[in-house]
């Protein structure tokens, strides 16, 4: 059974993103999957993240919208829509900073991958292509299981959040949302 979450955009109807996690992936396949994607292979045309860094699919799904948007307007900042996912995600514009952070990573054997998609699209299909492509457990993604896969004292220093004041009453993953989300959208002023 693949668990994958399907997210659509209602003003970019023609774009609907699949979302998919990974637990455990085997260091080879990592390795493969970075090489596949240096090389521009086309069957790795996903965007593999780091969960290490990603708190809440809210997050996720803001940088996933904001991406498409500058593919929409022309104005995206990298060659591929993967990358400017990538980007959208970091709080600095420098992009080979975002691909280092963000990007599929050796020392985190979780992955999340990122599919862009029309709404013509298979993705029973898709789904199982990548279930070739990456050796690992394929779990359902929610908040509670990024709150436990996410690395929140490299999170906080990524984000620059070492000094926020996080309110003690309140939800921490919602604060720290908000946090980052805010430092993508100030980035660059």
């Amino acid at each position: 059974m693949s668990y994958s979450q399907v997210v659509s955009f209602p003003q970019f109807p023609q774009h609907k993103a699949l979302i998919t996690l990974f637990k455990n992936v085997l260091p080879e396949t990592i390795s493969t999957i970075k090489q596949q994607l240096i090389q521009a292979n086309p069957k790795y045309d996903y965007c593999f993240l780091n969960t290490k860094y990603i708190i809440s699919l809210e997050q996720l799904e803001n940088s996933i919208h904001k991406s498409i948007l500058n593919k929409h307007n022309n104005s995206m900042q990298a060659n591929t829509l993967n990358t400017e996912i990538l980007l959208n995600l970091s709080p600095v514009n420098v992009i080979s900073d975002a691909i280092k952070r963000f990007g599929i990573s050796d020392d985190c054997s979780n992955t999340i991958v990122v599919k862009v998609i029309s709404p013509d699209d298979d993705t029973e299909q898709i789904q199982k292509d990548l279930a070739n492509l990456v050796d690992g457990e394929n779990v359902a993604i929610t908040d509670e299981i990024l709150l436990e896969l996410v690395d929140v004292s490299k999170f906080k220093k990524v984000y620059k959040l070492n000094d926020a004041v996080i309110a003690p009453d309140v939800n921490l993953q919602w604060q720290l949302t908000r946090l980052a989300i805010g430092a993508c959208l100030l980035r660059g002023y």
